[in-house]
């Protein structure tokens, strides 16, 4: 039972930050109308920054990288004491496995392959004094399909290759495939849709 513990025992904290760049197809996704309207979906930019932050463990030549990210919207108005409130956001959990071809030393160049997973848990409420039963239903199937919109799970597979100085600091780069499959509901049923991409970024990792 010992010998199960014992690469947890031994393992690192490892924490870094990716940069993956904005280009033309987040342009055109904006300007087509491919984003979800409620500022919290995957492709909206606030749940998915250029900026990402990340942390984990590393033994060896395996490291488990996690990460969260909170995209979170809420509106209130006031008609004398009663409050209409329109709330939206989306929590991003995702876990990768990284597994490098030789050992990540200092002063060496590893090349790494790397494989995840991400889900997107997603948030959408209307309530006001003001409205009646039926109406009350009614924006209940709204916040319904915006949840439907906002919500996904995604897979992504890739490598990278990063330097490694003494002081455990690490600068690289990486390229994932990422495969987001997302679902739709509304009045007229339900869809689904599957989208790839390519996402280079520069990563940064500090082995503490």
């Amino acid at each position: 039972m010992l010998l199960v513990f014992l690469p947890i025992a031994h393992a690192e904290g490892f924490l870094g930050v990716d940069y993956v760049p904005a280009g033309r197809a987040d342009l055109i996704a904006v300007e087509d109308g491919q984003t979800s309207g409620t500022g919290a979906g995957e492709f909206d930019g606030i749940l998915s920054p250029p900026l990402t932050a990340w942390a984990g463990t590393i033994n060896d030549r395996r490291a488990w990288l996690g990460g969260v990210s909170v995209a979170w919207r809420s509106t209130s108005t006031w008609s004398g004491s009663q409050r209409t409130t329109s709330r939206r956001g989306g929590v991003r959990l995702a876990l990768d496995h990284r597994s490098y071809l030789v050992s990540p030393d200092p002063d060496t160049i590893a090349p790494w392959l790397q494989a995840g997973v991400y889900g997107i848990i997603p948030f959408a409420a209307e309530y006001s004094d003001l409205w009646t039963p039926e109406e009350a239903l009614a924006m209940d199937a709204v916040a319904a399909e915006s949840r439907s919109s906002i919500g996904g799970v995604g897979l992504r597979v890739g490598g990278g290759v990063a330097y490694e100085t003494d002081s455990g600091l690490s600068l690289g780069a990486r390229a994932l495939v990422v495969i987001h499959q997302g679902f739709q509901y509304d009045d007229s049923g339900q869809s689904a849709s599957t989208a790839v991409r390519m996402e280079p970024a520069i990563s940064v990792g500090w082995r503490l």
